[in-house]
């Protein structure tokens, strides 16, 4: 993760975005992040199609354009992709959709107890939402949707999948959706002191959570986490000492492990032979690097999983102190790029029109529109996986061609040699190397059914960014807002 801070460069000083646009400066120039309908460089041009004055919304939904479509934000208990459809509970619980052209019950792919509960707070409803369905009644058609809430969100047109979203499955074995609403003493489970060893209690909905000091572990903190001589983790409880058996064990892993255990320097993964003088416990850990406590990586120190160990080895590290004050002095960035520096490594923010880990590869268009990399051994056509418009859109935005970016492919060439990439960009970057698959990161894939990557950059098409009040909501191009 790299965190960067806006530089005071005098790009915004004489605030050049009109209309209540809002300047954002960089190393080089600046943009404007532009209010609807205003859009273009400085946001002193207005689209006079703004899909919002239409009015799509009803029954209150507040109207979000995006791009070149819009999305209602929907009030209780309207939902839908025009808040055109009424959410409500029969006295069974059962979950009823109300349209003009009759009631439905709902069919919801993997419908949980995050769905439920979700919906019970979008329906004013107090207390945790617990799911269950019941067998279809023939009293009610019936549509099927996927909803997919993570259990926190306030609104259910917030969850991934939206209320809109219907699919077309199979709900012959499948019940109706129904849920219930229960209020429960959810003020006292600290109270208790769950959280051993010095450990702090978080209460979050009707659970907790422990958040641990080292070298301690676990749900309630009552593991003590350690090293031997050899290398090798271990877990100290009362019933014994275990070696551990770690899912995608890898660098990052160890790195917050020594961070955690107050070890200096990089963590280096590696295994041991399982040794029999201990038992064994297998875990997922799945940190990113930058954590500085076990428990806050994605796989907490307390998930113990089921896997098969008898092909894996011990988890084992190394924390080893390096010189990382000079990765930068060695100036690894070419063609202008700037070197900053993290943890144990380096990373080149590039200007146009150069791209790679070093900044070492020059990024064009050529007549067709197709997308080229000139290197030293030559210029090289691109197959990207999952090419669409928010990546062109960054491209057209860092190459500084105005507008916004329409993917498309042109049949690969053999007046090229070709690679093949992982971009991933979300629209909003501003310059290729920050979108989440870099430019530099080739990945091996089978690209004889791809076309060339390619791209045109048309002016006039709006491209926001909407502020809400105090909540900012961003929204990717092929992120459909219609919801339940």
């Amino acid at each position: 993760m790299f965190i960067f801070t806006e530089p005071d460069n005098g790009f915004c000083n004489d605030n050049p975005c009109k209309n209540g646009g809002k300047c954002i400066a960089d190393d080089h120039s600046h943009y404007c992040e532009c209010l609807s309908p205003y859009f273009g460089d400085n946001c002193e041009k207005k689209d006079i199609n703004d899909l919002c004055d239409n009015h799509p919304c009803e029954n209150g939904g507040s109207c979000y354009q995006y791009d070149a479509s819009y999305y209602c934000h929907c009030i209780s208990p309207f939902v839908g992709e025009h808040c055109d459809m009424e959410l409500g509970l029969n006295d069974e619980g059962r979950l009823l959709i109300h349209q003009p052209t009759g009631t439905y019950s709902v069919c919801l792919l993997d419908w949980d107890d995050n769905d439920a509960s979700v919906a019970c707070r979008f329906l004013n409803k107090s207390g945790k939402g617990v799911a269950y369905t019941l067998p279809h009644s023939k009293d009610f058609k019936r549509l099927s949707y996927l909803l997919n809430c993570e259990g926190h969100e306030d609104s259910i047109d917030l969850c991934q999948g939206k209320s809109g979203d219907h699919i077309d499955i199979s709900c012959e074995d499948q019940g109706d959706a129904a849920l219930k609403c229960i209020e429960e003493d959810i003020n006292n489970l600290c109270d208790n002191h769950p959280c051993e060893n010095g450990g702090s209690c978080y209460q979050y909905d009707a659970s907790y959570y422990c958040h641990c000091i080292s070298p301690f572990v676990g749900e309630h903190c009552d593991m003590e986490l350690g090293l031997n001589d050899e290398g090798r983790l271990l877990i100290h409880q009362p019933t014994g000492t275990y070696s551990v058996c770690l899912l995608d064990w890898d660098d990052n892993d160890a790195s917050v492990a020594c961070r955690f255990l107050n070890k200096p320097g990089k963590g280096v993964a590696y295994t041991l032979p399982h040794s029999k003088d201990f038992k064994r416990l297998s875990y997922l850990l799945n940190c990113e690097g930058h954590e500085d406590s076990i428990d806050l990586c994605q796989g907490k120190s307390g998930d113990h999983i089921d896997i098969n160990c008898e092909d894996q080895g011990d988890a084992a590290l190394k924390c080893i102190e390096e010189d990382i004050n000079n990765l930068c002095d060695n100036h690894p960035c070419e063609n202008g790029g700037s070197c900053y520096q993290y943890d144990a490594s380096y990373y080149c923010h590039c200007i146009s029109p150069f791209v790679g880990e070093h900044c070492d590869m020059e990024l064009g268009l050529n007549d067709e529109g197709r997308l080229l990399i000139h290197q030293p051994t030559g210029t090289y056509s691109v197959c990207l996986l999952d090419w669409d418009d928010n990546d062109a859109s960054v491209a057209c935005r860092f190459l500084n061609k105005p507008g916004k970016g329409v993917a498309y492919t042109l049949p690969h060439s053999k007046d090229f040699k070709r690679l093949s990439y992982l971009l991933n960009c979300e629209g909003h970057e501003d310059s290729i190397d920050l979108c989440q698959g870099k430019s530099g990161d080739h990945i091996d894939i089978n690209c004889e059914d791809q076309g060339d990557a390619a791209l045109k950059c048309i002016e006039g098409m709006y491209i926001p960014t909407t502020s809400i009040d105090a909540i900012s909501f961003t929204y990717r191009d092929n992120f459909v807002q219609t919801n339940i």
